[in-house]
């Protein structure tokens, strides 16, 4: 079996539109690619009419910012470099070509983060997400394909990928949260809230009620989408789930469809989950859109 890095290499080469995605704790990796000409993108969430592949979507979906399809039009699988197995620990090295937040944060994300606790020290909202960006030079005899290596390595319980579209240009991004998996009538999503450092692995303190209390946001929003729908399900949690230097709270929500049809209306209710949004969900979203000040 080829090695990831020798594919990828060979793909960016040809400059299709391709993914390269690892499953939490996998030993290979699966790599589609499509020509650019049928890549779709949609600025409406698409019906359920038969279509498969790999969807890229953005946090704001809608007009100007669409959700990508990748058809299945090669599949393979590759061995990872170098991989670890499921059950060794997370490598505590940090990611060696990931950017450095500033020390001292800008001006504009002083300004946020004012307008964020103001609304939460005035009760608007139960859970806000503000988030920051860095830009960064890449360092000398920087490789996609080493870096999806080191970030499979780096994140062995996170699910992996490295997207790119000649519209999109690369990602490259790990997460331990799951929106929605499954299939033949079984599925699953997570609640995955409240955050601490690991130190050699290991939790610093207990989980502070500020964090159970809004790991409880999330769960309880999920479940509320798919009550409101019919939907029975079952919790598993919260437990403890770790993510390179970070430690969340998790809990697995399991429950049944008779049908692929509500898919489509469910994955729209969760996107984008509270855990990195806000609640109540839909102000969260649009203050976020108002105040964070740049697009994610």
């Amino acid at each position: 079996m080829r090695n990831d890095e020798e594919v990828i290499g060979e793909w960016i080469k040809e400059g299709e539109a391709f993914v390269f995605y690892r499953e939490p704790g996998e030993r290979v990796c699966h790599g589609i690619r499509a020509a650019r000409s049928s890549l779709q993108s949609f600025e409406v969430f698409p019906s359920n009419d038969g279509k498969t592949g790999f969807v890229f979507a953005p946090f704001r979906f809608g007009e100007g910012h669409p959700l990508w399809l990748l058809p299945l039009e090669e599949e393979i699988e590759v061995g990872i470099s170098r991989a670890v197995c499921s059950d060794e620990v997370e490598a505590p090295a940090p990611m060696p070509f990931c950017g450095r937040l500033e020390e001292q944060p800008s001006k504009e994300y002083r300004e946020a983060f004012r307008a964020f606790s103001g609304a939460l020290r005035a009760g608007d909202f139960q859970k806000l997400v503000l988030s920051r960006g860095c830009t960064d030079a890449f360092p000398h005899g920087f490789s996609w394909a080493r870096a999806f290596t080191a970030a499979c390595r780096r994140y062995v319980h996170s699910y992996v990928y490295l997207f790119h579209t000649p519209q999109t240009g690369f990602w490259l991004g790990a997460t331990p949260e799951i929106l929605l998996a499954g299939g033949k009538g079984e599925y699953r999503t997570v609640a995955l809230a409240g955050t601490q450092f690991l130190q050699e692995g290991k939790l610093t303190a207990p989980w502070s009620e500020k964090n159970i209390r809004e790991q409880a946001f999330v769960t309880e929003y999920i479940g509320g989408c798919l009550r409101e729908r019919g939907v029975r399900f079952t919790l598993e949690g919260p437990y403890t789930a770790t993510a390179g230097e970070l430690a969340h709270l998790k809990t697995d929500i399991r429950f049944r469809l008779s049908s692929v049809e509500a898919l489509g209306d469910i994955l729209q209710a969760l996107h984008p989950t509270p855990a990195v949004c806000g609640l109540p969900k839909e102000e969260a979203f649009r203050f976020i859109l108002s105040h964070e000040g740049y697009d994610r």
